[in-house]
């Protein structure tokens, strides 16, 4: 029998990064350059601190799978598809506040700010 821990794990992997149920492609270029490819859960609109939906993306990341895990402060992009499809452009974010980490379950929430394009 398999420890609860385990089980976690292996749903965690089913689903948040199965592009069948929610998961999608999302990218972390850490500070260094080196970018990462990871499937999560994008949020599209997201809870601010006050729990008021606000057009704020952000993303829920297994934390065993992320080789880098993302600090508020960090010079660090993530690019997350511009809609709910695993086949969009991906579009560029920032981390817009630290991070909210679970590690009881796993898992990371990112919420973003859209950087803006240079000209």
């Amino acid at each position: 029998m398999t420890n609860l821990r385990v089980q976690l794990e292996e749903h965690l992997a089913t689903s948040l990064e199965d592009v069948e149920l929610f998961g999608l492609p999302v990218q972390v270029i850490g500070p260094d350059g080196v970018v990462e490819d990871y499937f999560g859960q994008v949020n599209y609109r997201s809870q601010d601190d006050e729990g008021i939906m606000v057009n704020v993306p952000s993303v829920v990341l297994r934390l065993s799978s992320l080789s880098y895990v993302p600090t508020y402060g960090d010079k660090c992009v993530v690019r997350i598809p511009a809609t709910p499809d695993p086949d969009a452009d991906l579009v560029s974010y920032a981390v817009n506040s630290p991070p909210k980490r679970n590690d009881s379950l796993g898992i990371i929430t990112i919420r973003l700010t859209k950087l803006e394009q240079a000209s």
